[in-house]
């Protein structure tokens, strides 16, 4: 009797097992959770955003235009200057031996001068009077002659003098400020070697690399938009004015200046930022190597309807890589919603949850 009723619940737990069992194969699979995007449109235009700093238009690397040693120098770095400002001095004292020089140099040419103008008078008396031939009063004259081409001569030598002597004081020519001096007192420079860089301030520029991918999308003349580091709120619009015929052998960039005016809440040296919107020849949606998937040979990506919350494969034309992914050139359109990551996981017709939040554009990742 007890064997039977042993049996009897056996076979009961058995067949509950069994049914639970059953329920559980038919049991529908949650929604897979996924991560997606939505297409969006093709775009006619990217902005690009390069940064710089600014420039003066305009540095002078001025510099002694006679030789000698620096002996005061009345500038730093930062001041302002104005037109006549005295910058530098050099040693005046060679320079002045060469002007004493040069004035006796002068006076004994003054002095020959009238000692020729003296012997040609005499020889013009004796001539008129049969006492000398007419050879004497020629070289007479020649001495004349020469005794005024060296006056000349002196004189402008003095005059080359007194302005070397002048050159001993740098000055500026214009209103700027000292951006870099490149020697001090006590050192000896020559002539031409640069003392001291002055930048002017009434136009100024923003300097900027431009890689040589995107060189060709800027033209001279064309409008950006130039925003500053130390004041976000400060947006100031520029004008490219130059751009390099050749790219830094060093960088491989090509540099572009964009001038920006006479902004006085500018200052040189600030960090600054260029954007510019360019046209695009052709624009397809990037979508990150996860999102894409493998049927045979062909290249597929997953479409969720979501109305049902379901999935299809899509095959799809993949154009050239990006640094975000690879470009999908056909098989999608604007508006329609692809899987991101896990596609592996996927099946037809599979459903899956969307996010609660705002579904991102490829082109926000």
């Amino acid at each position: 009797m007890a064997y039977r009723i042993f049996a009897t619940v056996s076979t009961v737990a058995l067949m509950a097992l069994t049914a639970c069992q059953k329920q559980a194969e038919i049991a529908p699979e949650p929604p897979r959770p996924v991560k997606v995007a939505v297409v969006s449109a093709p775009s006619e235009s990217r902005d690009i955003v390069l940064s710089g700093s600014v420039k003066a238009r305009v540095e002078s690397n001025l510099s002694f235009r006679v030789a000698g040693k620096i002996v005061e120098r009345k500038v730093d770095i930062g001041q302002r200057v104005m037109p006549g400002d005295v910058l530098a001095r050099i040693d005046t004292i060679d320079l002045k031996l060469g002007l004493q020089t040069a004035n006796a140099s002068v006076d004994s040419a003054k002095a020959r001068l009238r000692v020729a103008q003296d012997e040609l008078a005499r020889n013009q008396t004796l001539f008129g009077r049969g006492y000398v031939a007419q050879s004497a009063l020629d070289r007479a004259s020649l001495e004349v002659d020469q005794a005024s081409a060296a006056l000349n001569q002196a004189i402008a030598a003095r005059d080359q003098s007194i302005n070397q002597t002048n050159y001993a004081e740098l000055t500026a020519d214009t209103v700027g400020i000292v951006t870099a001096i490149n020697a001090d007192i006590g050192q000896v420079v020559t002539a031409g070697s640069p003392v001291i860089t002055l930048s002017r301030e009434d136009e100024k520029e923003i300097a900027v690399s431009v890689p040589e991918q995107d060189i060709r999308s800027f033209q001279k003349g064309m409008s950006v938009a130039v925003s500053y580091w130390a004041d976000p709120s400060l947006v100031t619009q520029g004008r490219i004015r130059e751009i390099a015929g050749a790219a830094d052998p060093a960088s491989r960039t090509f540099g572009i200046r964009v001038s920006i005016g006479n902004e006085q809440r500018i200052l040189l040296g600030q960090t600054a930022s260029i954007t510019a919107s360019v046209a695009v020849s052709k624009s397809a949606p990037v979508a990150p190597l996860s999102a894409f998937g493998k049927r045979g040979d062909q290249t597929i990506v997953w479409i969720v309807d979501q109305n049902t919350a379901t999935v299809a494969a899509r095959i799809v034309e993949i154009g050239l890589p990006t640094p975000e992914g690879l470009r999908i050139e056909k098989g999608v359109q604007p508006g329609e919603i692809i899987v991101l990551a896990g596609t592996q996981f996927l099946t037809e017709g599979q459903k899956v949850k969307l996010p609660s939040s705002k579904l991102a554009s490829l082109s926000e990742l």
